[in-house]
Parts: C-alpha cells; sequence; structure tokens
C-alpha cells in the first residue's frame, strides 16, 4: 500500500536505489542515495523517521564500510521491514526480510553481472525496483496483479549472519559499489526458482523465506 501511495504521489514507483552512475556496475566513484526502503517511509507512517535523513549527504552500502553521512540512521532498527517468522529479526536488529523486484531470468538477460560463477551479483532492469528505477503504471504491460513487486527474503541481512567479514547489509543499505563485489542490497532478482537451495555464496537470485508454504511476495 505504501509503495502505491507512493506512486500516487509522484507518479511512478520509487527507485530500488540512487546511484550517480549510468555504468554498470557502479562506478567506484559514484555517489550513493536513498533506497526504495527509505523513500517509502512517509507512507509507512513515519515522517520523522524520513526526515532524519540528509538526503544531500552519502549513504552507506554495507554496514562498518566507512564514514557515512547517513550510516547512523541506516543501522538503526527498523521493524516495519521484519518479518515476526524470522527468528533473526529480533529487536535491536536492522536488517529486512524484504527486497524489491528488479527483475529477473538467465544471466544473459542481466544488465550486467559481477563476481564468480559461485559467487555472482546479478544486475537487472526489467523488474520494478532497480538502479534509478523509474516504472510507471502503465508500464507494467502484465497488469500489477500479476508482477512481483516486492518479496521476502531470510538470507544475508542479520547482523553476523552469513558474514565472515564484519560487515552487513541493513533495511537502508544503499548499492554497494565495488567492482566485483558490487549489488544492490534491498532488491533481487527472479533468477532461482522459490525457495531453491542456496547454491552460491550471494543469495541475491531469489526469494527465500522461512515460511513452509513458500514465498511471500506482493
Amino acid at each position: 500500500l505504501a509503495l502505491h501511495n507512493y506512486h500516487e504521489t509522484h507518479r511512478c514507483f520509487p527507485p530500488g536505489s540512487i546511484v550517480t552512475s549510468s555504468s554498470c556496475p557502479p562506478a567506484g566513484s559514484a555517489r550513493r542515495g536513498a533506497t526504495w526502503t527509505i523513500l517509502i517511509l512517509p507512507f509507512l507512517d513515519d515522517v520523522p523517521r524520513y526526515n532524519n535523513f540528509n538526503f544531500e549527504g552519502t549513504f552507506a552500502g554495507i554496514a562498518n564500510e566507512s564514514a557515512h553521512t547517513n550510516e547512523s540512521e541506516q543501522i538503526r532498527p527498523n521493524s516495519k521491514f521484519q518479518c515476526p517468522t524470522d527468528p533473526n529479526a529480533a529487536t535491536g536488529e536492522p536488517n529486512t526480510n524484504y527486497r524489491g523486484v528488479q527483475g529477473g531470468g538467465g544471466e544473459s538477460e542481466a544488465f550486467c553481472s559481477t563476481g564468480t560463477a559461485s559467487n555472482r551479483r546479478l544486475f537487472y532492469k526489467n523488474g520494478m525496483l532497480f538502479i534509478n528505477s523509474n516504472v510507471k503504471m502503465r508500464d507494467v504491460i502484465d497488469g500489477t496483479s500479476n508482477t512481483f513487486l516486492v518479496g521476502e527474503s531470510r538470507w544475508w541481512f542479520a547482523v553476523g549472519q552469513n558474514s565472515p567479514y564484519g560487515t552487513y547489509f541493513t533495511w537502508a543499505s544503499s548499492t554497494r559499489n565495488a567492482g566485483g563485489s558490487s549489488h544492490v542490497n534491498v532488491v533481487a532478482s527472479a533468477t532461482d526458482p522459490i525457495n531453491a537451495p542456496l547454491v552460491d555464496y550471494f543469495p541475491s537470485d531469489g526469494p527465500y523465506t522461512n515460511h513452509p508454504a513458500g514465498i511471500g511476495a506482493v
């Protein structure tokens, strides 16, 4: 509902993540902006939290990455983005269980990919929420009732979960522009089947949930 209300106000859905770069992966020097999870806060009745962000400042791609203007707010928990069934989504954790759908298909259909075959990061722009996206209702040719906008994920987002490097992603983490390690943290692609076994190190390729019945999506 918040995403649809955003569209009603701005005449488009929010970008999955804002980056001042048209290259793929984004140039390392590119300035990273807010994500869809931050931009919809006013439509989640959370204007005070939205106003805490400095949109002229810098946003962190991963926590503990380096000093950024908004990192202290990005790592502050927000329960609106946590699923009650996720045991890692505990009070005090800044994780998210919800990721925008950036598109999908085979690797050859990706806008670009980084990493290796066993550690791939795929960037798509044939979905609803991707880097610098500006998707409008009229662009959804299959109809919004037949198109995934957001999916649920249990992977990678809790502090220390699957993170041997001491860094982690939060509900508000921006794009990480770091060459072969680049990825968009709050979107995912429909590449692997729903709830498929994890076969690579960075599971950004499909929705994975703790629900035994399968995926949660809108």
